[in-house]
């Protein structure tokens, strides 16, 4: 008997298992046609927007060098300083590369030398070593190799992730440098382009005013993953309101009068 209803049980439970895994399948297939038929509609207006997107679009708004180096360097400051005697004898001594080496070194060991900081430095020296750029090169490689060598970079994956060195900051500034004319000549007006088209497809969907996040984005840190129902909303102005009664109490009266 006990044998009987052990049976029973096994065969319900596999019943049951097998009606869950087709009712699981069902949904998957059910959610993959949605999203091929999302991309593919998304894709038609794509194509069918380009055209209208360039025409909107117009000049591409490039910077001249300068600009474009100060935008890089230091993008939360652009106040120009004047150059003392000290200053000029401190450029002068960076022009080691086994000091240069040492003052790198000794500020990474600094521990209130926030990262801020260190992105400062590092632009401060790109600055400064800007008309020598294989003296640069040559003092990067060195700290790259002395940042490779430590111990806490045990994992390549992991390195140059994020901009948390001097050396890293330099790296970037290096970069910025030796890809300013083909970003200018090249690739900068499909990057403006497609920059375009984003922000474009972003506001065709709601946006979060508050948390800034919206429907259409491709960050999954950005997504708003519920939208709400949403009716477009037009907004009159004071004066328009003004005006508005304004008339109506103009009609008033000269409707009293029978004049209208």
């Amino acid at each position: 008997m006990c044998l009987l209803i052990c049976l029973v049980g096994v065969i319900v439970h596999r019943k049951s298992q097998r009606q869950m895994n087709e009712r699981m399948n069902k949904q998957l297939e059910m959610l993959e046609s949605n999203i091929r038929r999302d991309i593919r509609q998304g894709f038609v207006d794509l194509q069918t927007e380009k055209s209208d997107l360039i025409d909107n679009v117009g000049a591409i708004p490039f910077l001249d060098y300068k600009h474009f180096a100060s935008k890089i360097f230091f993008p939360e400051d652009s106040e120009q300083t004047t150059v003392d005697e000290k200053c000029q004898a401190f450029a002068a001594l960076i022009r080691d590369k086994q000091f240069l080496s040492c003052f790198v070194h000794a500020l990474e060991e600094q521990k209130n030398f926030s990262i801020k900081d260190k992105c400062t430095v590092a632009s401060l020296l790109t600055l400064a070593l800007h008309g020598d750029l294989l003296y640069l090169t040559e003092v990067m490689e060195d700290l790259l190799q002395s940042l490779m060598d430590q111990s806490s970079n045990a994992n390549p994956k992991l390195l140059l992730r994020r901009t948390e060195s001097i050396v890293e900051k330099l790296l970037t500034n290096w970069m910025s440098i030796c890809l300013y004319g083909f970003l200018r000549e090249s690739v900068g007006q499909p990057l403006f382009l497609l920059v375009s088209a984003l922000t474009q497809q972003i506001s065709k969907g709601p946006v979060d005013s508050v948390t800034e996040k919206a429907l259409y984005t491709l960050s999954e840190d950005w997504l708003l993953c519920q939208a709400q129902d949403f009716e477009a909303l037009v907004s009159i102005s004071s004066f328009t309101v003004s005006v508005f009664y304004a008339n109506e109490e103009v009609f008033a009266k000269m409707s009293s009068y029978g004049k209208y």
